[in-house]
């Protein structure tokens, strides 16, 4: 089905008899490249009962037609067309389209393996009552490699997280099974928030929401240079806004707090330190220009960028008494900036 996209209420939808047992969320910008294998994992699902939404977000390519193409063919599908405004924002509005129980988020360069819903449908059954249901996934590569998707970070047993876990690291995955009526009680995603799946759980933890884990790895991820999540400067600034948030909207006990504030200051000398680390490239760009201007405060700038305070301390000493000399140690690599750390 092919729907229009004037403005509605959101998730006023509520589930009827013929419901379909999930619905699942997919925002897309220009996605041209991955969205077919995206949607094929959904009518290869070995479960029938599923609803699944597209919206296209303001995409320059062929996104929206090909997601026409699949709603012509199946009316499981239906497509809807927005200006640019974010994931959160796409999926909002793909939540309006829901009269499921359950939720389901499958980005647009994802895919699903051919028993994710029934076996997650299987997993609800087992353990009812939580509002998150998360799993593990595999990782394509660029190269097309098939492996284990960070398997430190996501655990590998059944368990369940609380707010205190993930303030720590997110170890939940994008790909998550969520109760609709969680999902509206905290109003959706975030729409202004770069890591809004991040943002999502704690939110719904920190009100009440619980959640479990299925070790079984039923997602195959793409793992892209060029993806959201490589921005690590947006994904920093964006968490400690979730952070502070999470602080001053939320009632963490006293150590949940202390973590967070924790949290807090560490995003913020992780931002310092990838500045740092900017400012040491530009300065050596305007050396190898000939450009002295500003040396000495760009130089104080990266100072989080050397190797050792002793280096740092011998790089002060020539810039300040001239930058050229600086300049001509740096191209001889006698003074070697320190590797950024990953």
């Amino acid at each position: 089905m092919v729907a229009d996209t004037s403005e509605s209420g959101l998730f006023m939808s509520e589930p009827t008899a013929d419901s379909p047992e999930f619905s699942i969320l997919i925002a897309a910008f220009n996605a041209a490249a991955t969205i077919r294998a995206t949607l094929d994992s959904l009518v290869d699902q070995t479960e029938s009962r599923w609803h699944a939404c597209i919206v296209d977000d303001g995409s320059s390519d062929d996104t929206f037609e090909i997601a026409l193409e699949y709603a012509r063919r199946d009316s499981r599908f239906t497509v809807l067309q927005q200006a640019n405004a974010g994931s959160g924002a796409a999926r909002n509005r793909a939540a309006q389209e829901s009269t499921a129980e359950y939720l389901c988020i499958l980005d647009a360069d994802d895919a699903y393996k051919p028993t994710y819903l029934e076996r997650q449908k299987a997993f609800v059954r087992a353990h009812p009552g939580f509002d998150i249901y998360s799993c593990t996934a595999d990782a394509i590569t660029e190269s097309g490699d098939i492996r284990p998707y960070d398997p430190g970070r996501y655990p590998q047993d059944v368990c369940s997280l609380e707010t205190a876990d993930l303030v720590k690291m997110n170890r939940i995955l994008s790909a998550a099974v969520i109760r609709a009526a969680s999902f509206r009680n905290v109003g959706g995603f975030r729409e202004s928030v770069y890591v809004e799946d991040y943002d999502l759980w704690l939110r719904m933890l920190a009100h009440g929401a619980n959640h479990i884990h299925n070790p079984e790895s039923l997602v195959l991820y793409r793992v892209r240079s060029d993806a959201k999540t490589a921005d690590s400067r947006a994904a920093l600034s964006s968490m400690r806004e979730v952070y502070c948030h999470l602080l001053t909207e939320g009632t963490p006990g006293p150590a949940l707090a202390r973590e967070i504030r924790r949290q807090i200051r560490s995003t913020a000398r992780e931002l310092e330190r990838i500045q740092a680390h900017e400012d040491r490239k530009l300065l050596e760009r305007r050396f190898s220009q000939g450009d002295y201007a500003n040396a000495r405060r760009l130089y104080w700038s990266a100072r989080r960028a050397w190797g050792s305070p002793v280096k740092y301390g011998v790089g002060l000493v020539l810039v300040v008494l001239s930058p050229r000399w600086l300049a001509a140690v740096l191209s001889s690599r006698t003074i070697r900036p320190a590797r950024t750390q990953r």
